[in-house]
């Protein structure tokens, strides 16, 4: 779960082959973090024998944080 108003850093993802040792990973998909709701990003990666490996990574945004009020008079926070 992902705080929705906060940007995403993707973490990415590593493939490794047991003859072609470290592989380019593709990346398909993005998060929109200032919208609310499920995303799906793909990691695939293809080694020198034409192998696929391919994973899904769900993130789903949340906006979990309350709205702060300001009194016109203290101009103090108060949660709402």
């Amino acid at each position: 779960v992902h705080e929705a108003g906060v940007e995403y850093v993707d973490s990415g993802a590593t493939a490794i082959d047991n003859l072609d040792d470290v592989l380019d990973v593709v990346v398909i998909g993005q998060v929109d973090f200032m919208t609310v709701g499920e995303y799906q990003i793909q990691y695939t990666a293809t080694d020198n024998d034409g192998n696929v490996g391919s994973i899904t990574r769900k993130v789903t945004v949340e906006d979990n944080t309350a709205p702060t009020a300001y009194s016109d008079v203290s101009r103090t926070p108060v949660p709402i």
